[in-house]
C-alpha cells in the first residue's frame, strides 16, 4: 500500500521542484566559498580577497555571503515562508555554536587559556541571527533606520571607533573579536542584527515578485538585467554611508542584491542544462560541504599535501603559483559532489 502524501505537503514539494534553480545558486555560492576560504594568502587573486579598507571597492569574494543569505530568503519564500520565531531562535542557536566550533576549532594550539581568546561570532552565527530576526516580520525599512541612527553616534573610521565596535566590544569583550588589537569584528553583531537580515528579506521579496507578480516566462530572463541596473547605485556619490562589508552598511546591501540577482538569473540558466544537477548536489548539502571543506582544507595544509599538490602541479604543468593553488581548491570542491550526493541520499546532514 502506497503511503499518502497530505495534500499540502505535496503542493510544497511539486513547488519546490520546480525551482531547482536554487540548489544551483546555492551549489554555485558553496563552491565559490570554498574558492575564498582555501585560496593561499600569499599568490591569492584580488577578486579572492576580502576588500580591507572602508572606501575599498568590493571584491567577487565580498559578494558571496551576502548572496548565501539572499538565497536562503528565496528558499523560505519557496517553501511556505520564514520560519516561525521559536523556530528562528533554535536556528540561530544551533548555527551560532556550529560556527564557534568551526571558527575556534585550531585556535592557539594549545587548550590552556582557549576560554580568554574564543571568538563568538562568525558568518554562521550571523547566518542564524538574520534567519531568526526576519521570522519576526520586522520590514526593513526599520531595520535599515535603526541602524542608520546607532552608526550615525560614532564615526566609521577607524573602525575600532565605530558603533559596531562599541556594541561588540560591550557584549564579547575586546580579547574576543577577530581583531582584538583594534577592537573591531568584520562580523559584528549590529550588521547581524540589523542589516544582514534584510538581504535575507529581499530574497523573500524577490522571489514572491518573480513567481507572482511577473510572468514565469519573463521573470529569469529579467533578472539579470535587473540586477545590473541596481548595481548603478554602487557608482552613486556616498554621502555618508561607504560601500563595506566590514560595517554590512545599506549601501553595501543594495549593491549585493543586485549581484545576487545577477547570479540567480545565470544559475536558473544553468537549470536547463543537465551538467547543472552536478552543482545541485552541492547546494542540497551546503552546510556540510561548508564544514568538511573547511576541514579538509586545514589537515591537507597541516599535512605539508596542500603545498606539495600545488608545487606539482607547477613542476609538471608549468602553470604560475596562482592557477595551482586556484586548481588545489577547485579539486577540493569538485571532491565535495560525490560527498555531498552520498550525505543526501543517507540523509546524513546537519539539521538546523
Amino acid at each position: 500500500m502506497s503511503r499518502q502524501i497530505p495534500e499540502e505537503s505535496r503542493k510544497q514539494s511539486q513547488r519546490y521542484q520546480r525551482d531547482e534553480s536554487l540548489d544551483i545558486l546555492r551549489g554555485l555560492t558553496t563552491f565559490a566559498m570554498i574558492l575564498v576560504n582555501t585560496a593561499d594568502s600569499r599568490t591569492r587573486p584580488g577578486w579572492l580577497a576580502h576588500a580591507s579598507g572602508l572606501h575599498q571597492s568590493i571584491t567577487f569574494a565580498d559578494t558571496i555571503f551576502p548572496c548565501f543569505l539572499f538565497t536562503a530568503g528565496l528558499t523560505e519564500e519557496a517553501t511556505g515562508g520564514p520560519p516561525g520565531i521559536k523556530k528562528g531562535l533554535r536556528r540561530a542557536a544551533i548555527l551560532s555554536l556550529y560556527g564557534v566550533a568551526y571558527n575556534n576549532v585550531e585556535l592557539r594550539k594549545a587548550v590552556y587559556g582557549i576560554s580568554r581568546h574564543i571568538v563568538y561570532h562568525q558568518v554562521l552565527g550571523r547566518l542564524g541571527i538574520a534567519t531568526a530576526i526576519g521570522a519576526t516580520g520586522l520590514p526593513p525599512s526599520l531595520l535599515a533606520a535603526l541602524w542608520h541612527l546607532l552608526t550615525s553616534i560614532r564615526p566609521f573610521d577607524p573602525p575600532g571607533q565605530s558603533t559596531q565596535a562599541l556594541l561588540d566590544c560591550l557584549v564579547f569583550g575586546r580579547n574576543h573579536l577577530y581583531d582584538s588589537v583594534d577592537g573591531f569584528d568584520p562580523e559584528g553583531l549590529l550588521g547581524s542584527l540589523l542589516m544582514a537580515p534584510v538581504s535575507l528579506i529581499l530574497g523573500r521579496q524577490a522571489y514572491a515578485i518573480a513567481h507572482h507578480y511577473i510572468q514565469p516566462r519573463l521573470s529569469f530572463s529579467i533578472l539579470p538585467n535587473l540586477g545590473l541596473f541596481i548595481s548603478l547605485t554602487g557608482l552613486l556619490p556616498q554621502i555618508r554611508v561607504p560601500i563595506s562589508k566590514n560595517h554590512w552598511t545599506p549601501t553595501f546591501v543594495g549593491l549585493t542584491t543586485a549581484t545576487s540577482l545577477v547570479y540567480w538569473g545565470t544559475a536558473s540558466i544553468l537549470s536547463r542544462f543537465r551538467a547543472s544537477q552536478f552543482v545541485a548536489k552541492i547546494g542540497r548539502c551546503s552546510l556540510e560541504v561548508y564544514l568538511i571543506s573547511s576541514f579538509l582544507h586545514g589537515a591537507l595544509s597541516e599535512l605539508g599535501i596542500w603545498e606539495k599538490l600545488a608545487n606539482l602541479m607547477i613542476n609538471s604543468l608549468g602553470i604560475s603559483d596562482q592557477l595551482a593553488y586556484i586548481a588545489n581548491s577547485s579539486i577540493l570542491g569538485i571532491g565535495m559532489i560525490p560527498l555531498s550526493g552520498l550525505l543526501f541520499k543517507k540523509g546524513w546532514m546537519i539539521r538546523v
